[in-house]
């Protein structure tokens, strides 16, 4: 009985372990961009290009990366109707390790969150770019999920993507990732029409998530004390 109670007690706790999601950002940047008068046909904002992307590298103990979305050249944006929709392209190269399982934007800017579902709009999107082979674009990834959160009471939206990293058709090394979507101000309460935004700039957090193994020693100090708990009750 003792066998199987320590069995199943390591089993636990070693797949817990090894689901703990981390993120954060080397680094931990702040930058700020501005608004465009075309980002793919529609005003927005684009972060960075296929032939710059913004390199960054996961730090499980790191702080989100923060873009503050501004109006035309550095100025407040001015006033933003309740309904008016914004491009959001940001292009991303992962680098160094651990491994991604996911990526993740947040609004933090109450009152705005991703488009989906429009006939107009389309649903926001993650592709990859091969960075060795120019003429290689828009390959698929093994297991991609994606989850939109809409904005909530005092709270924005949030985007999240994430990868099967057990069963990837290609790897993210090498890879320039592109998250291509929309943005909308839909008001701070969804009872009321006509609201408008006046708060001079729109704050996000993007971020990699990470998955973190237990090396060995985690694991033999998690047996070895799952081992003493049953000889200290006998």
């Amino acid at each position: 009985m003792n066998r199987v109670i320590s069995s199943v007690g390591i089993a636990t706790l070693l797949a817990c372990s090894g689901n703990v999601l981390a993120q954060g950002v080397v680094g931990n940047p702040a930058t700020s961009h501005n608004v465009l008068p075309s980002v793919g046909g529609w005003p927005g904002w684009q972060i960075g290009s296929t032939a710059a992307p913004s390199p960054i590298t996961l730090d499980t103990a790191g702080d989100p990366w923060e873009q503050t979305l501004r109006g035309a050249s550095g100025n407040a944006l001015s006033t933003i109707n309740e309904g008016s929709t914004f491009a959001f392209n940001q292009f991303v190269l992962p680098s160094g390790s651990p491994d991604w399982t996911g990526f993740e934007v947040r609004l933090l800017t109450a009152g705005w969150q991703f488009v989906t579902g429009s006939a107009t709009y389309a649903d926001p999107t993650l592709t990859m770019d091969d960075t060795t082979t120019g003429a290689v674009e828009n390959i698929a990834m093994g297991g991609l999920t994606r989850v939109v959160s809409p904005a909530a009471g005092g709270q924005g939206g949030k985007l999240a993507f994430s990868f099967n990293i057990f069963n990837p058709t290609t790897p993210i090394a090498n890879r320039i990732f592109q998250i291509r979507g929309f943005i909308r101000y839909v008001g701070l309460n969804p009872g009321v029409s006509g609201e408008q935004f006046t708060g001079g700039q729109i704050v996000s957090e993007s971020y990699p998530m990470g998955q973190i193994i237990p090396t060995p020693g985690s694991a033999a100090l998690a047996i070895a004390s799952i081992g003493l708990m049953l000889r200290r009750r006998r």
